[in-house]
């Protein structure tokens, strides 16, 4: 389960630039991702897609970017041959994926990997969705 202030810190539209969500997904959207998925996605992964299907800010994690895929493209396009064991369901918009790890006992750690490079390259950056999503709409901390 998604933590109440992260939600609400997702779902809040302000002026300040570093998070935009998109509005919640449908249940029909949700469920056609659930069907096209071929193994059981994260329940907090559904969950924030309730909340909002997709978005746009700023990720104190690297990439440092976020495009939070909506519903719909990600079933379209987070699972593929070239990456078993991984869901696809975000970008940085500059060519780094930002996917679950399935593969992994226990929670699915949230790893990013260059596309072209393929799964050669992935590096987890989260130990699941909970502390990838604190890291959504935060400045990059500073180097001590």
């Amino acid at each position: 389960m998604i933590d109440p202030e992260v939600a609400r810190r997702l779902t809040e539209r302000t002026a300040d630039w570093r998070w935009r969500p998109n509005p919640p997904a449908s249940p029909v959207a949700i469920g056609r991702l659930i069907r096209a998925a071929p193994v059981r996605l994260p329940r907090d992964y559904l969950e924030l897609l309730s909340l909002c299907d997709g978005g746009e800010g700023s990720l104190a994690l690297p990439p440092l970017w976020l495009e939070l895929w909506n519903a719909e493209f990600a079933a379209a396009h987070g699972f593929r041959e070239e990456w078993p064991g991984f869901f696809a369901f975000a970008g940085n918009g500059g060519g780094e994926t930002i996917a679950f790890d399935l593969a992994s006992e226990g929670r699915a750690p949230i790893v990013a990997f260059d596309a072209n490079a393929g799964v050669e390259s992935v590096q987890r950056i989260a130990p699941d969705l909970a502390t990838f999503l604190e890291a959504v709409g935060a400045e990059e901390p500073e180097e001590r």
